[in-house]
């Protein structure tokens, strides 16, 4: 058997968040118990590359979780013996009218997906381990609604060494 790649990393991630999202968004409306309730992320609001965008407006539902995944880097390897570095990115899109909303909203939606993932650090996945490497947010207005757009990212540094037959 050849070298897998990241695709299962991708599958088991996705996996983990859709088994995962929907008790962890009740479980935080409960904690919070305001006003900025999440609404539960549809099954088929997780991707695996950027939306698309036309006149200035996603045209998927939001909110919805992107998996982004980056270059590969080389690791550890001999003639049996392969070990990969991957970085992917979780990232959370919510929109909205109202800007404090939005980044309420996608705080806590990208606190559910951290909590998913490092609960699942294996993500079922012989030989790969599942690291947190950090955050970012980017807001925009879209031109063609005036709506908040707002994204937040965690990264996650995914090392997986794989025997080469």
């Amino acid at each position: 058997m050849g070298l897998v790649g990241v695709e299962p990393i991708l599958v088991a991630m996705e996996a983990a968040l859709k088994n995962g999202m929907a008790a962890k968004v009740a479980a935080l409306n409960a904690e919070y118990a305001d006003a900025y309730t999440l609404a539960t992320i549809a099954a088929d609001a997780y991707y695996w590359h950027l939306p698309s965008v036309e006149g200035g407006r996603i045209l998927i539902g939001l909110p919805a979780i992107v998996l982004i995944t980056e270059p590969a880097t080389p690791g550890e390897s001999n003639p049996d013996f392969y070990e990969t570095h991957y970085s992917i990115v979780a990232d959370v899109l919510v929109r909205g009218t109202d800007g404090g909303d939005v980044t309420r909203r996608c705080l806590r939606y990208n606190r559910a997906v951290k909590e998913i993932l490092a609960a699942r650090n294996s993500l079922s996945i012989s030989g790969a381990s599942c690291t947190f490497a950090g955050e970012h947010r980017h807001e925009t207005t879209e031109p063609a609604s005036g709506d908040y757009l707002q994204d937040f990212a965690s990264r996650w540094y995914i090392t997986r060494g794989e025997y080469v037959a």
